[in-house]
């Protein structure tokens, strides 16, 4: 074939170094443009130059609110983190701007960190929620109150608290909240179960002590021991009656086995339940104690059965109004101090959960170390030191009960001024503040009232029927 025919393949003459260098190159560039490209870190973007001022203000919105609400912008503060750290390790920056961007992803970093942990905490809490309505479904089950006791102790550590007896208690976040409806649900299982189990307790422990009266008076088997010796004759009565005082004496001490096993059973439960308490309490859910005067004259009894499960969720009702600070719990900081407008809408948020748990709106805190305080109810509590008029208002449309003396007794304050309109006739100004019952019937005598209005002749009828008949027909007692 002729080389120098179209078709054949120009060979670089290998003795001439310039020709030899131009074949390398162009075979380099060949090559440099078909092979894909790798990854090359200089193809992440440039970052926006007003992102460390926006990093700043989201920065101050996070310390003032909650970290709940920024947990949808974890994603896109990662990628942003990632961002302008691969470009610090580049030194793309200018070097005046230099402090500026790596204050930013200093910033960047402790947001996610910050925010990682709201999320871990926020999956404790919301299956700690789960394992509570577990352990109302099952009050006596051992091991429901186990997973209860020992998810609890791992939120305290995630929420940066060692668990121990002479801790402190967590500071509580919005995010608590959910667990108030499982905690009243729990508390009211295990009241009745203690309920149930009191007189059963009571008796196991008369059936135990009676066991225990029946050896006495028994004769020790010493005797029988005497008469065996070597060189002793054998009193073949006196052994047999032995044996049978050995046989009786046997079968006691097996029912007196099978009592105690039976007692020691019962107290388990209560010994759970107090490990449940002890755990809530560390979690800022202070659970109230029976006082001296309603002790168990028995003293294991008392240690594990002192708590006023009954008690529980007029207390929590009481401590989501705002008033007690010894608690920290339901939307206060740790300083026991509202934070502003988002501890406001937490305490709102919990009396509402609360009220539609089916917490009594008038529910006294029985409280015997501050007898004085425990006279109060929920609506007065509104008025005292925080003024909470929205508490009140759902306190109001639950039914709490409400009379002249009470507005004397109240406070001033916004709270005391809605319990004053709710004491007026019902009309379309008040109508907010009536409970759930009477608002439905305000609703059934309008439509009685608009058809008989209907009717010819009777169209006047219409404004005398909503401003005279029906302010007398509603009032706030469903019963009446």
């Amino acid at each position: 074939m002729n080389a120098s025919t179209s078709d054949s393949v120009p060979t670089a003459n290998a003795s001439d170094p310039k020709e030899y260098a131009t074949r390398e190159s162009a075979e380099a560039a060949v090559e440099s443009s078909t092979a894909p490209e790798p990854a090359t870190r200089e193809r992440v973007r440039m970052p926006r130059l007003d992102l460390p001022a926006m990093i700043d203000g989201f920065w101050e919105g996070l310390t003032r609110k909650e970290p709940w609400l920024f947990i949808k912008q974890l994603p896109v503060l990662r990628k942003r983190h990632q961002q302008v750290q691969h470009h610090l390790e580049l030194s793309s920056f200018d070097p005046p701007d230099l402090p500026k961007w790596e204050r930013a992803a200093e910033r960047l970093r402790e947001l996610t960190e910050w925010l990682e942990r709201a999320v871990e905490e926020a999956a404790l809490i919301k299956l700690l929620a789960a394992l509570l309505t577990t352990a109302a479904q099952q009050p006596s089950d051992e091991q429901a109150a186990i997973d209860v006791v020992v998810l609890g102790k791992e939120l305290c550590a995630a929420l940066g608290k060692e668990y121990a007896e002479d801790s402190e208690c967590v500071e509580q976040t919005a995010e608590f909240n959910v667990l108030l409806p499982p905690l009243v649900d729990m508390c009211r299982a295990f009241n009745k179960a203690y309920s149930d189990e009191r007189l059963k307790l009571q008796s196991l422990r008369e059936a135990e002590e009676q066991a225990k009266q029946a050896f006495a008076g028994r004769p020790m088997l010493m005797g029988l021991s005497y008469s065996l010796m070597s060189g002793m004759p054998v009193d073949e009565d006196f052994v047999t009656a032995q044996l049978d005082h050995v046989e009786r004496t046997a079968q006691l001490y097996r029912e007196l086995l099978q009592k105690h096993r039976e007692l020691k059973a019962e107290l388990a439960k209560g010994k759970r339940r107090e490990l449940v308490a002890k755990v809530l309490d560390k979690l800022g859910f202070e659970l109230p104690k029976k006082c001296a005067f309603q002790a168990h004259s028995d003293r294991e009894l008392n240690k594990y059965h002192d708590r006023l499960w009954g008690e529980v969720e007029a207390k929590l009702l009481h401590a989501a109004i705002g008033y007690e600070f010894s608690v920290v719990c339901v939307g206060y900081d740790p300083d026991g101090l509202p934070d502003g407008h988002q501890s406001e809408q937490r305490n709102i948020n919990a009396v509402r959960q609360l009220l539609e748990r089916g917490v009594s709106p008038d529910a006294k805190v029985l409280d015997n170390a501050r007898v004085f305080y425990s006279r109060e109810t929920p609506l007065k509590l509104c008025a005292i030191n925080h003024d909470r008029p929205e508490c009140a208002k759902l306190l109001l449309r639950a039914g709490a009960t409400i009379d002249q003396e009470l507005v004397i007794q109240m406070a001033r304050s916004g709270a005391r001024l809605l319990v004053e309109r709710a004491l007026e006739p019902w009309s379309p100004a008040n109508h907010e503040l009536f409970p759930d019952a009477a608002r439905r019937f305000v609703v059934q005598l309008l439509l009685i009232g608009k058809q008989l209005a209907a009717r010819p002749g009777h169209g006047p009828l219409a404004d005398l029927w909503l401003e005279k008949i029906m302010s007398g027909a509603v009032v706030r007692d469903a019963r009446a």
